[in-house]
């Protein structure tokens, strides 16, 4: 492609942002989480309890089924909750680490063919790009369908991946911005966002103590955001820097 080709393919990769890189609300993440399977168990507690009584069954009888329905009601609204839930972050992280490769190769694409990096520059940049590629994908479907049929076991993985593969992904593009900073002395920085954390011991700890789920719900979700906030402040600043 020409030089111009690239140009729009860049322009292209920067409006694909408001899609990929995806802003949640953590309170409002923690909140389905929590509150809406036990809304859905009180819901269906209450409507059993109803029901009972008015066909004439006891009340123990009566509170007894309520107690069956209600515990199954809400694991399984717990499940459908989280479904949803990680069905989002793991798409949001499959696109945004997409885009990223695909920005970077542009971007380094253009600053070689107009001779503004060297080569040695361009492969260096090359080869962190193929090492966020190696992060690999997560596929959404096949571990929404695991994380049901193992009751929510498998989602404790794909959250130790997601925290995990974001905080390396970081990583490897604040070295792509060092690079480019390095070679073209300029002040282009990429700032690390996410905090270096014992991604292991953080399930553990919710293995062990259900009670903190929201705050691993909390981490999968605040982490990535200032992750796409710091990335769009660089994508303008370096295209300010370097194209304006």
């Amino acid at each position: 492609m020409s030089t111009d080709e690239w140009l729009r393919e860049l322009e292209r990769a920067l409006k694909r942002a408001e899609d990929t890189d995806m802003i949640l609300n953590p309170a409002l993440g923690i909140g389905v989480v929590v509150l809406g399977p036990l809304a859905s168990a009180s819901v269906s507690v209450i409507a059993t309890v109803c029901v009972a009584t008015a066909s004439g069954a006891s009340v123990v009888s009566a509170g007894g089924t309520a107690l069956t329905v209600g515990t199954v009601v809400l694991f399984a609204a717990f499940l459908a909750v989280n479904a949803a839930l990680f069905y989002i972050l793991i798409r949001r992280r499959n696109k945004h680490f997409e885009r990223s490769s695909e920005l970077f190769r542009i971007v380094s694409e253009i600053l070689y063919r107009t001779e503004c990096i060297s080569k040695s520059c361009y492969l260096a940049i090359f080869r962190k790009v193929k090492d966020i590629e190696e992060l690999g994908h997560l596929d959404e479907v096949l571990w929404i369908f695991l994380g049901t049929i193992t009751f929510g076991v498998a989602y404790l993985y794909v959250a130790y991946r997601l925290m995990r593969d974001f905080y390396l992904h970081e990583a490897r593009e604040s070295a792509i911005a060092s690079l480019l900073a390095d070679e073209l002395d300029m002040c282009i920085s990429f700032f690390r966002k996410i905090p270096y954390r014992n991604f292991g011991i953080h399930i553990l700890i919710v293995v062990f103590f259900p009670i903190l789920y929201p705050y691993l719900v909390y981490i999968l979700i605040k982490d990535p955001n200032n992750h796409f906030l710091e990335h769009r402040r660089f994508e303008r600043t370096l295209v300010e820097k370097l194209f304006s």
